[in-house]
């Protein structure tokens, strides 16, 4: 039988955790910052993120959500293009995507 008396045991340590803001928190006297993770640059680091996802609904949302994330982080926006004559086939072309991916 051990004799717990006797072990040598640590005690956990103490933190002094102060919260600054939503990003900010300063522990024992240094101060961290929340460093989000770089979002997907190509449609195929956007898919596979999405993949990894825990997916909860119906497939119709699932799919939506998709699509939001392919027009929100991929896709071009629709701006003013110069010279001012591709401006309007750059604005049609992103607009035939958009309604495509629905």
């Amino acid at each position: 039988m051990i004799n717990q008396t006797n072990c040598n045991h640590r005690t956990p340590p103490k933190y002094n955790v102060e919260y600054l803001d939503d990003k900010m928190v300063i522990v024992n006297g240094i101060q961290y910052q929340r460093v989000e993770p770089p979002k997907p640059q190509t449609l195929y680091e956007i898919i596979l993120d999405w993949w990894v996802q825990d997916w909860t609904g119906d497939s119709k949302t699932i799919c939506e959500q998709l699509v939001n994330t392919i027009e929100s982080e991929w896709l071009p926006k629709i701006g003013d293009i110069q010279p001012p004559l591709y401006a309007d086939g750059w604005n049609d072309c992103i607009k035939h995507l958009k309604e495509n991916l629905k």
